[in-house]
């Protein structure tokens, strides 16, 4: 991993690029994106949103060929490490609501603009537009 010190800050910047790419393209659906606080420099490891139907919206991307991630499952309180602490399903509603609805999309350093058009291209079949009121 030392040889890739020298090129870290660039790698990070090309993630942040095209997490700057997704919240633009991503604004007008309904799911929740990444928030970045102003003081804060995300690096954008993963790229995580909210979706109402995580399983469907998988599924669609996966039919044409993109792949997500779900990471952190089952939650620190379901880990079998854990289970002594004798927490269950239910204790901690606001992490579980959110772990239910998180899906993370494609991103990497070398992502092409036509990669995440393609991506979001995908989500606008499948996850519906914001409605204005």
């Amino acid at each position: 991993l030392r040889a890739k010190l020298p090129t870290l800050d660039g790698r990070i910047e090309a993630r942040r690029a095209v997490a700057r790419r997704y919240n633009q393209r991503l604004a007008g659906l309904q799911l929740q994106m990444p928030a970045e606080a102003a003081d804060v420099r995300h690096v954008y490891r993963a790229y995580a949103v909210l979706v109402d139907d995580p399983a469907a919206v998988c599924r669609h991307l996966a039919g044409r060929g993109i792949a997500t991630r779900v990471y952190y499952i089952p939650l620190l309180h379901e880990q079998p490490a854990y289970r002594a602490l004798g927490y269950r399903r239910g204790d901690f509603p606001v992490a579980e609501w959110v772990a239910d609805r998180t899906i993370c999309l494609p991103i990497f350093p070398e992502m092409t603009e036509a990669q995440i058009d393609e991506v979001v291209d995908a989500l606008q079949e499948c996850v519906p537009a914001r409605t204005t009121s």
